[in-house]
């Protein structure tokens, strides 16, 4: 199950994704995201082990069903500084639409 599956089809989701909608976010995902948050989303992936903050674990439904949607796109646009979190999570809105941020929720 991807993690685009997991965020999106939580309670208060911006959107119901479509099929098509899940595929480009778990490419997209595993293009910009699975090097620190790992394939799965758990937090392990290949340059984790470098950083001092280990990535959040995307997959942990605790943690990330009570985020609103607003503040995991304010993350993945504008980095975790952004939202008070790691600075070692990178802003992406130069490198995604917004389009491509809620295919990737």
């Amino acid at each position: 199950m991807g993690i685009a599956v997991l965020v999106a089809s939580r309670p208060g989701a911006i959107a119901a994704p479509t099929g098509r909608d899940v595929q480009a976010g778990k490419a997209l995902f595993d293009r910009q995201c699975a090097t620190c948050h790992g394939p799965g989303g758990r937090g392990d992936g290949p340059s984790a082990a470098g950083f001092a903050t280990k990535p959040s674990d995307l997959a942990d439904g605790r943690l990330m069903n009570s985020l609103p949607d607003e503040f995991l796109v304010n993350v993945i646009r504008h980095g975790g500084p952004a939202e008070g979190l790691a600075p070692t999570m990178p802003a992406f809105e130069k490198f995604l639409s917004a389009g491509q941020t809620q295919q990737i929720l």
